[in-house]
């Protein structure tokens, strides 16, 4: 009678993924995705607010026409 051999191959390493480390990463890009968010609505907001400063008017100017 043969014996069967029940080990198991463990040359997949790389393919085994354990899900807490992926839910963290997900997690990590998420907050990564809202913080880069907040700085480019700040950015804009600051380059728009020295924009409106060196303009010297927060209202459009209209020029005027004359025939």
């Amino acid at each position: 009678m043969k014996r069967k051999n029940n080990t198991k191959n463990t040359d997949n390493t790389f393919t085994t993924v354990k899900t807490s480390y992926a839910r963290a990463a997900l997690a990590l890009l998420a907050l990564n995705f809202c913080l880069t968010a907040y700085v480019i609505v700040n950015l804009n907001e600051a380059t728009q607010d020295a924009i409106d400063s060196n303009s010297g008017s927060t209202a459009p100017q209209q020029l005027a026409v004359t025939d």
